[in-house]
């Protein structure tokens, strides 16, 4: 139980940074498009729980459809393709309601946008977190290694 609370705030953590780097540089784009001085720039309050508990819906929701055991190839591609369409579908009503974007097509197609450069930034944390971890599990392997008998 303890691992999993672990993954579940490490995901929330991981979710939350990359959905504000992608904020601010949406923020920081819509400052530049409009010839505003960045130093000049505010940030409503709200939108920083916004992007916490979208971090918080993502995280745990992700820790329920994309599981740490074993699974065939084929649930490995099911779960994921599911998992990325309840992210953005939790993106876009979270959005919605939170007045980031408008219900026009080009507005929809940028929150997605959005959405995929938060689940690579996740993505790839995770894999490399996951690949540290396994390099130093081969690691120690090697050094206590048993010696195997001449016969």
């Amino acid at each position: 139980m303890r691992k999993r609370i672990t993954r579940i705030l490490h995901l929330i953590t991981t979710i939350t940074t990359g959905t504000l780097i992608v904020c601010m540089g949406w923020y920081y784009l819509t400052f530049i498009l409009s010839g505003e001085s960045i130093t000049k720039a505010t940030v409503p309050f709200l939108t920083l729980p916004e992007i916490l508990s979208i971090g918080i819906l993502c995280g745990i929701s992700t820790e329920f459809l994309l599981p740490q055991r074993e699974l065939h190839t084929a649930e490995v591609w099911i779960r994921l393709i599911l998992h990325y369409i309840l992210i953005n579908g939790i993106v876009l009503v979270c959005g919605y309601f939170y007045k980031w974007y408008s219900l026009d097509p080009q507005s929809v197609l940028l929150m997605c946008a959005t959405s995929a450069g938060v689940y690579a930034f996740t993505f790839f944390q995770n894999y490399y977190k996951d690949k540290k971890t396994s390099d130093e599990m081969n690691e120690k392997l090697k050094r206590y290694e048993i010696p195997k008998k001449k016969e």
